[in-house]
């Protein structure tokens, strides 16, 4: 595609106008040594350079973007000049990589036109590698660029390819939806129109766009609503032609006609309605032109294909009968051509695939007579990554004795694993214009002419005989027939090709299916809109939930709309995945230039299936699949293709450029639904309120060289430098012991960092690694058991999975472990940029390393941007490949992350203004830090709320363990934990004072510093590194260790008491020089032992937090992992600044009989208005666990009056607010009264319990 493009633009430049605008561009190379890198099963070499920004061929290259050029109009050509190049040469090493490579015939400058949201951009892509002679290459190292937009003389500008009816025909009247499978005159008689409910069945009317699927390519024109059929109302029936699901185009280049079978459907469907006279068929008048040839025999065309096997269950492409080595290894197939003229040739094109370890064939035969050859290439049987088979075709002519014939497919397998799968036969040949039954399909190929006037002549033709020129399927006209004796003739003009169908209207014809009712809907009808719903009828409740809230949150105007309603007035009623499309573009073009009017964002409400057809549940919304459907990695799944809408886009998703934020929820049932809002609704309102908002973790997977490890460190070194607010965590597999069980290698310990970090939040969790559809990595580390298992659904991280199939969403009836990320309704994520298909490492990292180019952009108005502009951006910066395809976000497009909106800034360190030479933090002094929270970087006077103060020591430098290969890989990372303190924020000014521990690492350097801050309304953040930690204070003299209190679940805990298998530990600590939690003096850990049935260590220092503007007083809040049932103890220890120690112990009973107790129920307003909310909570014994809660309200005569439902979070035993309003089961608020209560709850744990409470309602 870039070559083509290349081509064709030079070739204008010698017609350009004048020269409207340039852009400059230079670079400087800094190459690195070779790297190592995976392609599919094999670790290669490659080049590399700092900052490369694409791959081709696996060889890095620089894109880059010339942008705010405008519309490109077609006349308007491009030119790209380089200069000031410096080149060196490449090692031997580098050579032999280049030499295997580098395509020399490729261009080291090139570039594709690209247009989004109605603007042009240009990619430009330099391939920084010349060859000087055989086999000896250099490299570019410096270079400049010089780029003109040459605009040619200015045309008139066309009209809009595509033109949209203001309303649509389905806005008023009763309509019904009919279905056919076949392609022909179809009957209705009035009698079944009055039993379809009709009362004037002689106005009843047809309309339908045919069965053919709707073009790809945006600028090819297609029908706009349901357009108007022209029938026949005769005698006490209706007639109408009607297209069916299987389509014929001719090929000119074969001379032959080539069926297509809708990928989607196999009925079509038409819509009845009788709202006055409608349009009749019209009668040709071609009986005063004279003939110049007659036509007595026409184009027959049969076809076979059976779609039973999606071999790769990837990509859309079925194929049919499976011939195996060993098994089964020939079909026979028959044909029945009527009136065939056998002594004219048949001409037959095959398609099938074959996988063999080595070529392999497939014979044709007929009568025993050899008739066509198809031949595979081999493929490796055991890559995972390539050729999964290879497709062949053949075209053959042959000649047959009799009308009726079978075709013999052999194939010729030569070892075991050998398998052939038929695809599709098509046969051609010469048939008598013979009428032999109701009706006659036929076509002249040999007839057409320029100027020719064609007289056709029917045998055996009826008194009666109807003949249509249907050439137009939703406007067919009637020929005038004349009879002459058994035989009809009519006259025709065949300048091109026609298609007729001859039928008698007195014997049995097509007949359509009754489908039910339509609905009035006026899609067309709608203005312009920000948010589009497109969901599958099933969760249309929840998908209107869902835009009410982006109404309310987000001040959004949304659409929600069906699928199947969208079908109806952009399909003809037919599932296509363009229709989908077709409605969003229908907004964006409506807009015409005008942004703001052009729809932002597209949610797909349901999940999908590689098998488009199936009434499997997993198959909600249409996918769109590749035309590959045979290589594991050029075959993809991509929701890309319905956001293309400029109208040079739409065929070729991997060279198109998003217009829209798209996203999907991959729910199957209305549980599922409810749950994704309710999850939604969640992050918009439910969230904790503290610093896991500003918290990214990167895990890096081991293996290959460590690259994953190195991918993931420079991604977290480039977000430390460039925000320097968050809170960077490393997860790095290496860094922690393998295990090796039966099972195979483990991290267990890695899993526990995992679920911890979880479980205490982060705003992004971002993978680069192994996967699949059952979990993370080859030590499955995340698996989807574990993941249904996490409880983290007041921090809600967004997942970013540089891994293969992590989210292969349209599995046919099973649900991957990316999915089940979204789909935990307790936990999880809130929406995942992740990956469906097989990817490679290095274009992961691009991808990924642009999206944090982006993630925490605002928009021209200071707004952070969505998630479905965060993915449209990172894209468009990504390089033009199937990979790119491969990443796709499964959440809602229009949510927001909830990283802080506001900034805090330090002022002052020990009373010294940061902006002179602060002093360094030594062991035991005490420092006081100052900082402000801003506005626009103005302090924000009105912020009154808390803030949370958290200090690092100086960057440890960690090398890891080398466990495979010995190879290690060492990184460096803030761990050490000075102090974290919570302090009041009053009129936008913090102050923190703390002592530095004694454990600090005393030589100078710089720590650093981070704020999180919280009022009622905003949250604000910061970070700084210009904080210098390091050598000693005075001796503060303490020797006494801090005071400890424990308890388990709520400070009501006694030792010895019963508890859950996931109890939380609780610790309230105390010291006049506060609690070391560095980390970094051996032992002196804040670290709690437990002993009994499972014997652990669990070091805590990250979960302790001092109490509101006190460095002395703190508290601890732990979830222990599961526990089996038995006795325990747990042992706290825990050491001052000054290094005193102190231990607490606790003694319980892990049960499965523990009980559910209720210690209270908070209700308010209590009175309360009819038609207003209640809020509660629930005081409870159960610690952290989520408890489903149902609210039933009974009046005093017992009745049940209405009742409410929902899942919701607990935190120390007190669950977050209930928000219910008392009403009947019609949603209508409750009268005046005095009512009962009742709560019906059930814990996580399986728990029950119940209690009631009085309400009165005014």
């Amino acid at each position: 595609m870039r070559h083509i493009v290349f081509i064709i633009i030079i070739g204008t430049i010698l017609q350009a106008q004048a020269m409207k605008s340039q852009n400059h561009y230079s670079a400087n190379i800094q190459w690195l040594p070779t790297q190592e890198m995976r392609e599919g099963n094999q670790i290669i070499k490659t080049l590399a350079f700092k900052e490369q920004t694409g791959h081709i061929n696996l060889l890095p290259v620089i894109h880059y973007e010339i942008d705010a050029i405008g519309k490109l109009l077609p006349s308007d050509s491009i030119d790209i000049s380089m200069t000031d190049t410096t080149w060196i040469y490449a090692t031997p090493e580098e050579n032999a990589i280049l030499r295997q490579r580098l395509d020399k015939e490729s261009p080291i400058v090139s570039y594709t036109i690209n247009t989004e949201r109605k603007n042009s951009f240009v990619l430009v892509t330099i391939l920084p590698y010349r060859e000087v002679k055989e086999g000896v290459f250099q490299k570019m190292v410096q270079f400049k660029t010089t780029t003109h937009v040459r605009h040619g003389e200015q045309a008139a500008l066309k009209a809009a390819i595509n033109t949209y009816t203001s309303n649509s025909v389905l806005a008023s009247g009763r309509w019904i939806k009919i279905a056919v499978t076949e392609t022909g005159i179809h009957k209705i008689s009035y009698a079944q129109l009055s039993n379809w409910g009709f009362t004037n069945p002689s106005q009843v009317k047809v309309f339908g766009n045919g069965g053919t699927m709707l073009p790809r390519q945006n600028n090819t024109v297609r029908a706009d609503d349901l357009t108007e059929n022209a029938i026949w109302h005769n005698g006490d029936a209706i007639y109408f032609f009607a297209q069916g699901p299987a389509t014929w185009n001719y090929q000119g280049s074969m001379a032959m006609y080539m069926h297509q079978l809708h990928d989607y459907t196999r009925e079509a469907y038409y819509f009845l309605s009788e709202t006055g006279l409608g349009k009749s068929i019209s009668t040709s008048n071609h009986t005063n032109l004279t003939p110049t040839r007659e036509s007595t025999s026409f184009d027959e065309r049969v076809y076979h294909e059976n779609d039973l096997e999606n071999i790769i269950s990837s990509g859309i492409k079925w194929f049919g009968e499976k011939m195996e080595y060993a098994s089964k290894t020939s079909y026979t197939i028959p044909f029945n051509i009527p009136d065939l003229q056998t002594d004219q040739p048949l001409k037959i094109f095959t398609t099938a695939a074959g996988r063999s370890a080595s070529t392999s064939s497939l014979t044709l035969s007929v009568n025993d007579q050899v008739i066509s050859n198809l031949n595979f290439n081999a493929v490796k049987l055991g890559d995972s990554e390539g050729y999964y088979a290879r497709e062949a075709s053949g075209f053959a002519q042959f000649y047959v004795p009799t009308t009726s014939f079978n075709i013999t497919a052999n194939y010729n397998a030569p070892s075991t694993g050998s398998i052939c799968w038929l695809d599709a036969i098509i046969i051609q040949g010469r048939r008598k214009l013979k009428f032999d039954a109701s009706q006659l399909l036929f076509r002249d190929r040999e007839s057409i002419d320029e100027d020719a006037v064609t007289k056709f002549i029917i045998e055996n033709a009826p008194s009666n005989l109807q003949v249509w020129d249907v050439t137009n399927v939703t406007e067919p006209m009637n020929m005038t027939v004349q009879s002459s004796g058994n035989n009809a003739a009519f006259i025709a003009p065949t300048t091109s090709i026609s298609e007729f169908v001859a039928f008698n209207p007195a014997s049995d014809l097509l007949t359509p299916t009754y489908k039910g009712e339509v609905n009035n809907q006026n899609i067309h009808g709608e203005a312009a809109v920000d948010y589009l719903i497109v969901t599958h009828p099933d969760f249309l409740e929840q998908a209107n939930r869902l835009a009410n809230l982006h109404q309310i949150h987000n001040e959004l105007s949304t659409l929600v709309v069906t699928t199947d309603m969208v079908y109806n007035e952009f399909s003809s009623g037919q599932p296509d995945i363009t229709a989908i499309r077709s409605l969003a573009k229908m907004f964006y073009d409506r807009a015409d230039n005008d942004a703001s009017k052009m729809p932002k964002y597209l949610l797909l409400f349901g999940d999908g299936s590689f098998d488009n057809r199936t009434t499997s549940p997993y198959n909600r919304i249409l996918t769109f699949q590749s035309d590959n459907s045979i290589h594991k990695s050029e075959s993809y799944v991509s929701d890309d293709y319905f956001g293309h809408l400029d109208d040079n886009e739409g065929s070729n998703p991997q060279y198109n450029s998003l217009d829209i934020g798209i996203g999907r929820l991959p729910v199957s049932t209305i549980a599922q639904a409810v749950n994704a809002v309710n999850k939604i609704e969640n992050y918009l309102t439910g969230q904790s309120n503290t610093e896991w908002r500003t918290r990214i973790t990167f895990v890096g997977d081991d293996g290959d060289s460590n690259t994953h490890m190195q991918q993931a460190d420079q991604l977290a070194t480039k977000v430390n430098n460039t925000h320097q607010g968050f809170d960077i965590k490393k997860i790095y597999y290496d860094a922690y012991t393998k295990e090796k069980l039966a099972s195979g290698d483990k991290y267990p310990q890695v899993t526990k960092a995992i679920n911890q970090m979880l479980d205490n939040g982060t705003l992004i969790f971002n993978y680069t690694g192994h996967g699949g559809p059952k979990g993370l990595s080859h030590e499955y580390v995340v698996t989807s058991a574990g993941i249904q298992a996490w409880r983290n659904n007041s921090r809600l991280p967004l997942f970013v999975t540089a891994t293969c199939e992590f989210s292969r969403y349209d599995m046919k009836d099973e649900t991957s472990a990316g999915e089940w990320v979204f789909l935990n309704p307790s936990g999880g994520g809130i929406a995942l940029l992740t990956t469906t298909r097989i990817v490679y490492s290095n274009l992961n990292y691009e991808i990924n390393n642009n999206f944090y180019d982006f993630v925490f952009e605002k928009d021209d108005n200071g707004n952070r941007l969505a998630l479905g502009d965060i993915m449209m951006k990172t894209k468009r910066k990504t390089s033009s490949t199937v990979n790119r395809l491969n990443f796709t976000l499964l959440g809602d497009p229009a949510l927001k992350l909830i990283y802080p909106e506001e900034s805090v800034e330090m002022t002052a360190i020990n009373n010294i203004s940061v902006n002179e030479t602060t002093p360094s933090l030594g062991a035991q002094s005490t420092a006081k830090i100052d900082a402000q929270v801003n506005h626009q970087q103005t302090i924000d006077s009105q912020f009154q709320g808390e803030a949370t103060v958290t200090v690092y020591d100086k960057p440890i430098t960690i090398t890891t363990r080398g466990n495979v290969d010995n190879k290690t890989f060492t990184y460096t990372n803030h761990e050490n934990l000075i102090f974290k303190g919570k302090v009041s924020v009053a009129d936008g000014l913090l102050s923190s004072t703390f002592v530095v521990p004694q454990d600090i690492q005393y030589k100078t350097g710089n720590g650093k510093i981070l704020f999180y801050a919280a009022d009622n309304a905003l949250t604000a953040f910061g970070g700084s590194t210009d904080i210098s930690i390091g050598g000693f204070g005075d001796n503060i003299g303490d020797e006494q260790g801090p005071d400890i209190q424990l308890w388990l679940n709520d400070t009501h805990f006694v030792s010895g008491n019963k508890v859950g298998k996931t109890p939380i530990l609780l610790a309230s600590l105390f010291d006049e020089n506060g609690i070391n939690t560095t980390g970094s003096g051996i032992g002196h850990d804040l670290v709690a032992t437990l002993t009994g049935p499972t014997n652990e260590r669990y070091i805590l220092n990250s979960h302790y937090s001092t109490q509101l503007d006190s460095y002395k007083a703190g508290n601890i809040q732990y979830t222990l992992p599961t526990l089996t049932t038995g006795q325990y103890t747990l042992t706290l220890k825990a050491w001052d600044t000054g290094n005193n120690s102190s231990e607490a112990t606790i003694a319980f009973e892990v049960s499965e009989t523990q009980p559910f107790d209720i210690r209270a129920v908070n209700l308010y307003p209590n009175p309360l208005h009819s038609g207003t909310p209640m809020s509660m909570n629930i005081e409870h014994n159960l610690g952290n666990e989520y408890i489903q809660t149902t609210v039933r309200i009974y009046n005093l005569s017992g009745q049940l009056m209405g009742s409410y439902s929902s899942l919701v979070a607990s935190s120390l035993g007190t669950t977050a607010p209930v928000t219910y309003t008392p009403q009947n089961g019609n949603g209508e608020a409750l009268p005046a009264g005095l009512y009962i209560l009742y709560l019906d709850l059930v814990s996580d744990s399986g728990k029950k319990t119940s209690t009631g409470q009085k309400i009165m309602i005014r």
